[in-house]
């Protein structure tokens, strides 16, 4: 495709829609709104086409004493997001914060939901608890010192019949 790009042998509209559908494809917007917007459209899309359903994960604020309740003013609500939507194959970033960029876990750091695993088997069709166990995400940068253990060898292949012994 490339090469017949530079031979101009290649129609305007072709070229377009081999942009927009590979898979390494990044769009980058000056603000949120357009930025969500192509997001939610991608998302839409992904779960179309793969059939997986798309999880809306909200954040939970929880005090260290059962009696009280969060203050919500403790938290800088900008660095925050307060609800995700995801679904298995999406892509995902880290944003506003550097979790720790010698392993290459940093802001803009991109991966791959691999799997969304909960603690019952409605999934995030849950209405009670729609807040997943964890999340898998293949994050390709992600280089831990070689003395550290990754989670997958520590933990058997995620399966249901491990999560809730089927």
């Amino acid at each position: 495709m490339i090469m017949n790009l530079r031979l101009s042998q290649v129609k305007d509209s072709s070229f377009r829609h081999f942009i927009e559908n590979h898979r390494k494809t990044l769009y980058l917007y000056a603000t949120n709104k357009p930025k969500n917007e192509k997001n939610l459209q991608m998302l839409h899309k992904l779960s179309t086409t793969t059939n997986e359903p798309v999880a809306l994960i909200n954040a939970q604020f929880r005090h260290i004493s059962d009696s009280d309740k969060p203050v919500l003013g403790h938290f800088d609500l900008k660095s925050i997001t307060l609800s995700s939507p995801l679904c298995i194959g999406c892509k995902v970033a880290i944003d506003t914060i550097n979790i720790c960029p010698t392993w290459g876990l940093y802001n803009g750091c991109l991966g791959t939901v691999v799997d969304i695993v909960y603690d019952h088997p409605q999934g995030p069709n849950n209405y009670t608890t729609n807040i997943p166990k964890y999340v898998i995400v293949d994050v390709p940068e992600f280089q831990p010192p070689p003395n550290v253990k990754v989670w997958d060898s520590l933990h058997p292949t995620v399966s249901n019949s491990f999560i809730y012994g089927a």
